[in-house]
């Protein structure tokens, strides 16, 4: 899950990336997931960033799982990852 905030109010809000279909807007971002739309303070590129970095701590753990349960050395898969220039 993702932490966003909601432009109204400010409450926080939290995401499953793997719900988000697409964002809008310039400043502010519209994030319209597979049921709602929510107007939330960070912008577009700032979602973005927060997804592609979820995404990536998921394949991490999911090479880790793997290195740990078969002959697979993981900790080479995870150097790669980390050593992939950031947004």
């Amino acid at each position: 899950m993702i932490k966003l905030t909601k432009r109204n109010g400010g409450d926080p809000i939290y995401l499953s990336p793997d719900h988000i279909i697409s964002i809008l807007g310039t400043d502010q971002a519209i994030a319209f997931t597979v049921e709602d739309s929510y107007q939330v303070t960070e912008s577009p590129s700032t979602v973005a960033r927060l997804i592609t970095e979820y995404k990536q701590r998921q394949m991490r753990l999911q090479a880790a799982y793997i290195g740990y349960y078969s002959n697979f050395d993981a900790r080479e898969f995870i150097k790669d990852l980390e050593s992939e220039d950031r947004p």
